[in-house]
Protein backbone atom coordinates (compact mmCIF):
# COMPACT_ATOMS: atom_id res chain seq x y z
CA UNK A 1 0.00 0.00 0.00
CA UNK A 2 1.37 3.39 -1.01
CA UNK A 3 1.82 5.79 1.88
CA UNK A 4 0.99 9.45 1.10
CA UNK A 5 3.67 12.11 1.45
CA UNK A 6 1.52 13.86 4.06
CA UNK A 7 1.37 10.72 6.21
CA UNK A 8 5.05 9.90 5.69
CA UNK A 9 6.20 13.44 6.40
CA UNK A 10 3.83 13.66 9.35
CA UNK A 11 5.37 10.51 10.83
CA UNK A 12 8.91 11.90 10.58
CA UNK A 13 7.86 15.19 12.17
CA UNK A 14 5.69 13.35 14.67
CA UNK A 15 8.68 11.40 16.01
CA UNK A 16 10.68 14.56 16.61
CA UNK A 17 7.78 16.69 17.79
CA UNK A 18 6.50 13.99 20.15
CA UNK A 19 9.95 13.67 21.64
CA UNK A 20 10.15 17.44 21.95
CA UNK A 21 6.61 17.66 23.28
CA UNK A 22 7.37 14.98 25.85
CA UNK A 23 10.40 16.92 27.09
CA UNK A 24 8.46 20.20 27.06
CA UNK A 25 5.73 18.63 29.13
CA UNK A 26 8.24 16.95 31.38
CA UNK A 27 9.75 20.38 31.89
CA UNK A 28 6.39 21.81 32.96
CA UNK A 29 5.50 18.77 35.03
CA UNK A 30 8.76 18.95 36.94
CA UNK A 31 8.22 22.67 37.49
CA UNK A 32 4.64 21.96 38.59
CA UNK A 33 5.87 19.54 41.23
CA UNK A 34 8.81 21.66 42.37
CA UNK A 35 6.94 24.96 42.49
CA UNK A 36 3.83 25.85 44.44
CA UNK A 37 0.68 26.46 42.33
CA UNK A 38 1.07 30.24 42.76
CA UNK A 39 4.71 30.11 41.55
CA UNK A 40 3.82 27.80 38.67
CA UNK A 41 1.17 30.32 37.63
CA UNK A 42 3.93 32.94 37.32
CA UNK A 43 6.00 30.64 35.09
CA UNK A 44 3.08 29.80 32.78
CA UNK A 45 2.10 33.47 32.51
CA UNK A 46 5.66 34.27 31.42
CA UNK A 47 5.42 31.58 28.75
CA UNK A 48 2.16 33.16 27.59
CA UNK A 49 4.13 36.37 27.07
CA UNK A 50 6.50 34.35 24.90
CA UNK A 51 3.64 33.12 22.73
CA UNK A 52 2.05 36.57 22.36
CA UNK A 53 5.16 38.70 21.88
CA UNK A 54 6.78 35.96 19.85
CA UNK A 55 4.20 36.47 17.09
CA UNK A 56 6.68 38.41 14.88
CA UNK A 57 8.99 35.41 14.98
CA UNK A 58 6.10 33.11 14.19
CA UNK A 59 5.10 35.34 11.30
CA UNK A 60 8.56 35.28 9.77
CA UNK A 61 8.82 31.57 10.53
CA UNK A 62 5.58 30.91 8.65
CA UNK A 63 6.63 33.30 5.89
CA UNK A 64 9.99 31.54 5.67
CA UNK A 65 8.22 28.19 5.27
CA UNK A 66 6.01 29.58 2.50
CA UNK A 67 8.82 31.20 0.49
CA UNK A 68 11.34 28.44 1.08
CA UNK A 69 8.79 26.04 -0.43
CA UNK A 70 8.32 28.43 -3.36
CA UNK A 71 12.04 28.88 -4.03
CA UNK A 72 12.70 25.16 -3.60
CA UNK A 73 10.07 24.41 -6.24
CA UNK A 74 11.86 26.90 -8.54
CA UNK A 75 15.30 25.53 -7.69
CA UNK A 76 16.48 29.02 -6.66
CA UNK A 77 18.57 28.47 -3.54
CA UNK A 78 20.17 31.91 -3.85
CA UNK A 79 16.71 33.29 -3.13
CA UNK A 80 16.49 31.03 -0.08
CA UNK A 81 19.77 32.53 1.16
CA UNK A 82 18.69 36.12 0.49
CA UNK A 83 15.38 35.56 2.27
CA UNK A 84 17.13 34.01 5.29
CA UNK A 85 19.58 36.91 5.62
CA UNK A 86 16.85 39.54 5.31
CA UNK A 87 14.45 37.90 7.77
CA UNK A 88 17.27 37.41 10.29
CA UNK A 89 18.11 41.13 10.16
CA UNK A 90 14.48 42.16 10.59
CA UNK A 91 13.79 39.80 13.48
CA UNK A 92 16.98 40.90 15.28
CA UNK A 93 15.83 44.52 15.23
CA UNK A 94 12.33 43.55 16.38
CA UNK A 95 13.73 41.47 19.21
CA UNK A 96 15.83 44.31 20.60
CA UNK A 97 12.88 46.71 20.33
CA UNK A 98 10.69 44.34 22.37
CA UNK A 99 13.43 43.89 24.95
CA UNK A 100 13.81 47.65 25.28
CA UNK A 101 10.08 48.17 25.69
CA UNK A 102 9.94 45.43 28.33
CA UNK A 103 12.64 47.22 30.30
CA UNK A 104 10.94 50.61 30.05
CA UNK A 105 7.53 49.25 31.12
CA UNK A 106 8.83 46.61 33.52
CA UNK A 107 6.87 47.89 36.53
CA UNK A 108 3.57 47.99 34.67
CA UNK A 109 4.14 44.54 33.18
CA UNK A 110 5.01 42.99 36.53
CA UNK A 111 2.05 44.71 38.19
CA UNK A 112 -0.46 43.41 35.65
CA UNK A 113 0.79 39.83 36.08
CA UNK A 114 1.17 40.20 39.87
CA UNK A 115 4.90 39.42 39.74
CA UNK A 116 6.85 40.91 42.65
CA UNK A 117 10.24 41.37 40.91
CA UNK A 118 9.88 43.61 37.80
CA UNK A 119 13.27 42.49 36.44
CA UNK A 120 12.10 38.89 35.99
CA UNK A 121 9.82 39.67 33.00
CA UNK A 122 12.65 41.78 31.52
CA UNK A 123 15.07 38.85 31.66
CA UNK A 124 12.40 36.59 30.16
CA UNK A 125 12.17 39.00 27.23
CA UNK A 126 15.84 38.22 26.62
CA UNK A 127 14.72 34.64 26.00
CA UNK A 128 11.86 35.90 23.82
CA UNK A 129 14.36 37.90 21.72
CA UNK A 130 16.43 34.78 21.00
CA UNK A 131 13.29 32.70 20.38
CA UNK A 132 12.30 35.16 17.68
CA UNK A 133 15.49 34.26 15.82
CA UNK A 134 14.91 30.51 16.01
CA UNK A 135 11.48 30.67 14.35
CA UNK A 136 12.58 31.64 10.80
CA UNK A 137 15.49 29.18 10.94
CA UNK A 138 13.15 26.29 11.72
CA UNK A 139 10.71 27.70 9.17
CA UNK A 140 13.33 27.40 6.43
CA UNK A 141 14.08 23.80 7.39
CA UNK A 142 10.35 23.04 7.26
CA UNK A 143 9.80 24.85 3.95
CA UNK A 144 12.71 23.03 2.33
CA UNK A 145 10.97 19.77 3.33
CA UNK A 146 13.94 18.82 5.47
CA UNK A 147 11.66 17.11 7.95
CA UNK A 148 14.42 15.03 9.55
CA UNK A 149 16.50 18.11 10.33
CA UNK A 150 13.39 19.96 11.50
CA UNK A 151 12.43 17.07 13.78
CA UNK A 152 15.96 16.84 15.14
CA UNK A 153 16.01 20.54 16.04
CA UNK A 154 12.54 20.34 17.58
CA UNK A 155 13.76 17.56 19.83
CA UNK A 156 17.17 19.06 20.56
CA UNK A 157 15.69 22.45 21.46
CA UNK A 158 13.32 20.84 23.95
CA UNK A 159 16.14 18.66 25.36
CA UNK A 160 18.44 21.65 25.93
CA UNK A 161 15.61 23.63 27.49
CA UNK A 162 14.83 20.78 29.85
CA UNK A 163 18.42 20.02 30.85
CA UNK A 164 19.49 23.62 31.36
CA UNK A 165 16.22 25.03 32.68
CA UNK A 166 15.43 22.24 35.11
CA UNK A 167 19.10 21.82 36.00
CA UNK A 168 19.55 25.44 37.07
CA UNK A 169 16.23 25.40 38.93
CA UNK A 170 17.27 22.23 40.76
CA UNK A 171 20.48 23.95 41.83
CA UNK A 172 18.35 26.45 43.71
CA UNK A 173 18.13 29.32 41.22
CA UNK A 174 14.32 29.03 40.88
CA UNK A 175 12.52 30.80 38.02
CA UNK A 176 15.59 32.98 37.42
CA UNK A 177 17.62 29.85 36.76
CA UNK A 178 14.92 28.49 34.46
CA UNK A 179 15.04 31.71 32.43
CA UNK A 180 18.82 31.67 32.08
CA UNK A 181 18.61 28.04 30.99
CA UNK A 182 16.10 28.99 28.31
CA UNK A 183 18.36 31.80 27.06
CA UNK A 184 21.41 29.54 26.74
CA UNK A 185 19.43 26.75 25.03
CA UNK A 186 17.97 29.18 22.47
CA UNK A 187 21.44 30.45 21.59
CA UNK A 188 22.65 26.90 20.96
CA UNK A 189 19.60 26.13 18.79
CA UNK A 190 20.35 29.16 16.61
CA UNK A 191 23.95 28.07 16.00
CA UNK A 192 23.12 24.43 15.22
CA UNK A 193 20.19 25.37 12.93
CA UNK A 194 22.49 27.59 10.87
CA UNK A 195 24.96 24.73 10.51
CA UNK A 196 22.17 22.42 9.28
CA UNK A 197 20.95 25.03 6.77
CA UNK A 198 24.45 25.60 5.41
CA UNK A 199 24.12 23.05 2.59
CA UNK A 200 21.02 24.84 1.21
CA UNK A 201 22.62 28.30 1.23
CA UNK A 202 24.38 29.90 -1.72
CA UNK A 203 26.86 32.78 -1.28
CA UNK A 204 26.99 35.29 -2.81
CA UNK A 205 23.25 35.48 -3.42
CA UNK A 206 23.17 38.39 -5.87
CA UNK A 207 20.89 37.86 -8.86
CA UNK A 208 18.33 35.79 -6.96
CA UNK A 209 14.58 36.07 -7.49
CA UNK A 210 14.01 37.20 -3.89
CA UNK A 211 11.91 40.39 -3.68
CA UNK A 212 11.35 41.98 -0.27
CA UNK A 213 7.98 43.44 -1.23
CA UNK A 214 6.59 39.98 -2.08
CA UNK A 215 7.59 38.69 1.33
CA UNK A 216 6.13 41.77 3.08
CA UNK A 217 2.82 41.44 1.23
CA UNK A 218 2.56 37.93 2.57
CA UNK A 219 3.86 38.78 6.05
CA UNK A 220 1.30 41.51 6.82
CA UNK A 221 -1.86 39.36 6.59
CA UNK A 222 0.09 36.50 8.14
CA UNK A 223 0.70 38.75 11.15
CA UNK A 224 -3.03 39.22 11.58
CA UNK A 225 -3.68 35.48 11.33
CA UNK A 226 -0.95 34.36 13.72
CA UNK A 227 -1.66 37.16 16.19
CA UNK A 228 -5.28 36.03 16.35
CA UNK A 229 -4.35 32.34 16.67
CA UNK A 230 -1.85 33.14 19.41
CA UNK A 231 -4.36 35.32 21.23
CA UNK A 232 -6.95 32.51 21.15
CA UNK A 233 -4.35 30.21 22.66
CA UNK A 234 -2.97 32.43 25.41
CA UNK A 235 -5.14 35.40 26.35
CA UNK A 236 -7.20 33.30 28.77
CA UNK A 237 -4.07 32.39 30.76
CA UNK A 238 -3.01 36.03 31.05
CA UNK A 239 -6.48 37.27 32.04
CA UNK A 240 -6.93 34.46 34.56
CA UNK A 241 -3.58 35.46 36.08
CA UNK A 242 -4.87 39.04 36.29
CA UNK A 243 -8.43 38.42 37.58
CA UNK A 244 -8.07 35.32 39.77
CA UNK A 245 -6.08 34.52 42.89
CA UNK A 246 -2.52 33.16 42.48
CA UNK A 247 -3.68 29.70 43.57
CA UNK A 248 -6.59 29.61 41.08
CA UNK A 249 -4.29 30.89 38.32
CA UNK A 250 -1.88 28.07 39.13
CA UNK A 251 -4.67 25.48 38.94
CA UNK A 252 -5.84 26.87 35.60
CA UNK A 253 -2.25 26.79 34.34
CA UNK A 254 -2.11 23.07 35.09
CA UNK A 255 -5.39 22.56 33.18
CA UNK A 256 -3.95 24.45 30.21
CA UNK A 257 -0.67 22.53 30.28
CA UNK A 258 -2.40 19.14 30.32
CA UNK A 259 -5.05 20.17 27.80
CA UNK A 260 -2.52 21.38 25.27
CA UNK A 261 -1.23 17.84 24.86
CA UNK A 262 -4.04 17.40 22.31
CA UNK A 263 -2.83 20.35 20.25
CA UNK A 264 0.87 19.51 20.43
CA UNK A 265 0.20 15.85 19.70
CA UNK A 266 -1.49 16.75 16.41
CA UNK A 267 0.70 19.72 15.47
CA UNK A 268 2.97 17.51 13.34
CA UNK A 269 0.16 17.21 10.79
CA UNK A 270 -0.02 21.00 10.48
CA UNK A 271 3.76 21.33 10.21
CA UNK A 272 3.86 18.89 7.30
CA UNK A 273 0.69 20.07 5.54
CA UNK A 274 1.79 23.72 5.32
CA UNK A 275 4.87 23.38 3.05
CA UNK A 276 3.31 20.58 0.99
CA UNK A 277 0.19 22.65 0.27
CA UNK A 278 2.35 25.67 -0.57
CA UNK A 279 4.44 23.64 -3.02
CA UNK A 280 1.34 22.14 -4.67
CA UNK A 281 -0.12 25.61 -5.14
CA UNK A 282 3.14 26.84 -6.66
CA UNK A 283 3.10 23.94 -9.16
CA UNK A 284 -0.53 24.55 -10.15
CA UNK A 285 -1.83 21.42 -8.41
CA UNK A 286 -4.86 21.17 -6.11
CA UNK A 287 -3.71 21.97 -2.54
CA UNK A 288 -7.07 21.09 -0.97
CA UNK A 289 -6.14 17.40 -1.24
CA UNK A 290 -3.57 18.09 1.49
CA UNK A 291 -6.18 19.82 3.68
CA UNK A 292 -8.68 16.97 3.35
CA UNK A 293 -6.09 14.31 4.21
CA UNK A 294 -4.88 16.41 7.15
CA UNK A 295 -8.40 16.81 8.53
CA UNK A 296 -8.85 13.03 8.35
CA UNK A 297 -5.89 12.76 10.72
CA UNK A 298 -6.65 15.71 13.01
CA UNK A 299 -10.39 15.37 13.69
CA UNK A 300 -10.35 11.72 14.85
CA UNK A 301 -7.17 12.35 16.84
CA UNK A 302 -8.75 15.33 18.62
CA UNK A 303 -11.93 13.34 19.32
CA UNK A 304 -9.96 10.51 20.94
CA UNK A 305 -8.06 13.02 23.08
CA UNK A 306 -11.23 14.76 24.27
CA UNK A 307 -12.81 11.42 25.17
CA UNK A 308 -9.75 10.42 27.22
CA UNK A 309 -9.83 13.69 29.13
CA UNK A 310 -13.50 13.22 30.02
CA UNK A 311 -12.98 9.61 31.11
CA UNK A 312 -9.68 9.90 33.00
CA UNK A 313 -9.31 13.47 34.34
CA UNK A 314 -8.38 12.54 37.90
CA UNK A 315 -5.78 10.01 36.77
CA UNK A 316 -4.21 12.48 34.34
CA UNK A 317 -3.98 15.29 36.88
CA UNK A 318 -2.62 13.04 39.65
CA UNK A 319 -0.13 11.38 37.31
CA UNK A 320 1.13 14.54 35.64
CA UNK A 321 0.96 17.18 38.38
CA UNK A 322 0.30 15.44 41.68
CA UNK A 323 -2.31 15.70 44.40
CA UNK A 324 -1.84 19.42 45.04
CA UNK A 325 -3.45 20.11 41.64
CA UNK A 326 -6.53 17.86 41.98
CA UNK A 327 -8.71 20.97 41.98
CA UNK A 328 -8.05 21.01 38.21
CA UNK A 329 -10.02 17.78 37.64
CA UNK A 330 -13.50 19.35 37.01
CA UNK A 331 -12.13 21.60 34.27
CA UNK A 332 -10.04 19.16 32.26
CA UNK A 333 -12.74 17.61 30.06
CA UNK A 334 -14.35 20.86 28.92
CA UNK A 335 -10.95 22.47 28.33
CA UNK A 336 -10.08 19.49 26.11
CA UNK A 337 -13.12 20.35 23.98
CA UNK A 338 -11.70 23.84 23.49
CA UNK A 339 -8.30 22.43 22.56
CA UNK A 340 -9.81 19.99 20.05
CA UNK A 341 -11.74 22.79 18.34
CA UNK A 342 -8.73 25.08 18.39
CA UNK A 343 -6.56 22.41 16.73
CA UNK A 344 -8.97 22.30 13.78
CA UNK A 345 -9.03 26.12 13.58
CA UNK A 346 -5.23 26.21 13.60
CA UNK A 347 -4.96 23.63 10.80
CA UNK A 348 -7.51 25.34 8.55
CA UNK A 349 -6.08 28.83 9.16
CA UNK A 350 -2.51 27.82 8.45
CA UNK A 351 -3.57 25.90 5.35
CA UNK A 352 -5.12 29.02 3.85
CA UNK A 353 -1.95 30.94 4.69
CA UNK A 354 0.09 28.34 2.83
CA UNK A 355 -1.89 28.89 -0.38
CA UNK A 356 -2.02 32.67 -0.07
CA UNK A 357 -5.70 33.00 0.89
CA UNK A 358 -6.03 35.75 3.50
CA UNK A 359 -9.78 36.20 3.95
CA UNK A 360 -9.83 33.96 7.08
CA UNK A 361 -7.58 36.51 8.80
CA UNK A 362 -10.55 38.90 9.00
CA UNK A 363 -12.67 36.38 10.90
CA UNK A 364 -9.76 35.35 13.12
CA UNK A 365 -9.11 38.94 14.19
CA UNK A 366 -12.78 39.67 14.82
CA UNK A 367 -13.34 36.57 16.93
CA UNK A 368 -10.09 37.00 18.88
CA UNK A 369 -11.21 40.51 19.86
CA UNK A 370 -14.62 39.10 20.77
CA UNK A 371 -12.92 36.50 22.99
CA UNK A 372 -11.01 39.20 24.89
CA UNK A 373 -14.16 41.30 25.39
CA UNK A 374 -16.22 38.35 26.60
CA UNK A 375 -13.48 37.12 28.95
CA UNK A 376 -13.09 40.62 30.37
CA UNK A 377 -16.83 40.69 31.14
CA UNK A 378 -17.52 37.03 31.99
CA UNK A 379 -14.89 35.58 34.33
CA UNK A 380 -16.76 34.74 37.52
CA UNK A 381 -15.47 31.15 37.50
CA UNK A 382 -12.86 29.14 35.63
CA UNK A 383 -15.67 27.12 34.04
CA UNK A 384 -17.13 30.32 32.65
CA UNK A 385 -13.75 31.25 31.16
CA UNK A 386 -13.49 27.89 29.38
CA UNK A 387 -17.09 28.08 28.12
CA UNK A 388 -16.38 31.49 26.61
CA UNK A 389 -13.37 29.98 24.81
CA UNK A 390 -15.50 27.14 23.43
CA UNK A 391 -18.37 29.40 22.30
CA UNK A 392 -16.06 31.80 20.47
CA UNK A 393 -14.14 28.97 18.78
CA UNK A 394 -17.35 27.27 17.59
CA UNK A 395 -18.55 30.60 16.19
CA UNK A 396 -15.25 31.05 14.38
CA UNK A 397 -15.39 27.58 12.83
CA UNK A 398 -18.94 28.22 11.60
CA UNK A 399 -17.88 31.57 10.11
CA UNK A 400 -14.86 30.02 8.36
CA UNK A 401 -17.01 27.16 7.01
CA UNK A 402 -19.71 29.48 5.65
CA UNK A 403 -17.11 31.79 4.09
CA UNK A 404 -15.32 28.87 2.43
CA UNK A 405 -18.57 27.40 1.10
CA UNK A 406 -19.69 30.79 -0.22
CA UNK A 407 -16.29 31.34 -1.80
CA UNK A 408 -16.49 27.99 -3.61
CA UNK A 409 -20.02 28.81 -4.80
CA UNK A 410 -18.87 32.19 -6.15
CA UNK A 411 -15.95 30.59 -7.98
CA UNK A 412 -18.27 28.01 -9.59
CA UNK A 413 -20.60 30.77 -10.76
CA UNK A 414 -17.71 32.69 -12.33
CA UNK A 415 -16.53 29.54 -14.12
CA UNK A 416 -20.03 28.91 -15.54
CA UNK A 417 -20.25 32.48 -16.83
CA UNK A 418 -16.88 32.14 -18.49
Amino acid sequence: MKISKVARGSFVVLVGSLGGAFLNYLFHLVMGRVLAPSEYGVLVSLFSLLYLFGVPGGVLGTTATKFASKYKAQGDFKAVTAALVWTSKVITVLGFVLFGLAFVFRNQLAGFLKITDPLLPVLFFGFITLSLLTSPLLGFLQGLLRFKAFSFMSFLGALLKFLLGVGLAALGFGIWGVTWGLIISSGLVIVISLLLLKKNLRFPFTGSSFIKSDLLKYALPTTATLLALTSFYNVDVILVKHFFSPEEAGIYSSVVTIGRIIFFGLSSVVLVAFPMAAEKRERGENPFVVLHKSLLLVIPGAAVGVLAYFLLPRLLVALLFGSQYLAAVPYLGIFAVFMGLYTVVDLVSRFFLSIGEFRPAIFLMLFSVLQIILLWVFHDTLTQVICVNIAVTVGLLVALGVDHAFGNYSRLQRREKN
